[in-house]
């Protein structure tokens, strides 16, 4: 088999790997990692989450800063079956800024709950959610929170990575090519193209590769989803959401050469049309693949 044929090969099976992923994460979820462990919350790279709930009294723990000024939690459950609810509280220095709110869909309904704190100074929150048990059967559902005002998340600090180049060409099934100098990849969101965007790396060396996402609005909002694949077609990172004026940072470090791909999806926004631009600005020992 030549060259050619083996990479063809593995892009395909790329492919069918991340048709699988889009289809666990298509619609308007947005997916994120959780913690049982209060000492070691998740680190929340999104202002919105959402889980299942499994009928049981389970608590899930997660952390963001936020503040100064008003912090906006606004709180859903839904219930798949009979009824579901849950228990919401943050906590900043250990002490509750928000206590017991309570929110419970009835008969495969849903229940929302919008609660406002007003914070004088920047804080680490950390937020805790509390399943309800409706005895031996049901309370399986679904919860879902949206935070507004002046939050940010953990891989914030880096700074947001520069606009695209001038003359970079687009991103297009296969990702863009870097401007001179610079390892950037870019390109245009437009979520009624559907499009799932591959963008190849070479990791050459063992030191940490740090990846800048960052998305710019084009209409009034846009967002992009990503995730990392390794060259098996393996997922390294789950997919995660960014929006219009936010950026993430996320590093790695890998124990040798090897290539890695960037994936990338347009995040349909109910009424509006979404559209913009995704860069993603890399640092390390890493270098774009051109096709």
């Amino acid at each position: 088999m030549n060259s050619y044929s083996i990479r063809s090969a593995r892009l395909y099976a790329v492919s069918l790997i991340v048709t699988a992923i889009l289809i666990c994460t298509s619609g308007d979820a947005y997916g994120q990692g959780r913690s049982e462990d209060r000492d070691n919350p998740a680190l929340l790279s999104s202002n919105k989450v959402n889980d299942d709930l499994d009928g049981k009294d389970t608590q899930y723990f997660y952390k963001f800063t936020a503040g100064p000024g008003k912090l906006t939690v606004t709180f859903e459950v839904k219930a798949s079956g009979t009824n579901a609810g849950a228990m919401l509280d943050l906590f900043a220095n250990s002490k509750p800024i928000l206590s017991d709110v309570l929110a419970q869909g009835v008969d495969g309904g849903s229940d929302r709950q919008v609660n406002s704190v007003q914070l004088n100074g920047k804080r680490e929150i950390v937020m805790r959610i509390k399943g309800l048990k409706y005895g031996d059967s049901g309370g399986t559902g679904a919860y879902a929170i949206t935070l507004e005002g002046p939050v940010t998340f953990a891989q914030d600090a880096a700074p947001a990575a520069p606009a695209p180049a001038a003359g970079a060409p687009p991103a297009g099934g296969g990702g863009a090519a870097p401007p001179a100098g610079a390892n950037l990849v870019s390109g245009p969101l437009n979520p009624a193209d559907d499009k799932t965007i591959l963008q190849q790396l070479n990791v050459t060396g063992l030191g940490p590769v740090t990846f800048s996402f960052s998305v710019k609005a084009t209409d009034k909002n846009a967002g992009a989803r990503f995730s990392l694949l390794d060259e098996k077609g393996k997922v390294v990172w789950v997919p995660f959401e960014v929006f219009d004026g936010q950026s993430t940072a996320r590093s790695l470090s890998f124990p040798n050469d090897k290539s890695v791909t960037i994936v990338v999806q347009a995040v349909k926004i109910p009424d509006n049309a979404g559209r913009g631009t995704y860069s993603v600005q890399l640092s390390g020992p890493v270098t774009v693949v051109v096709k």
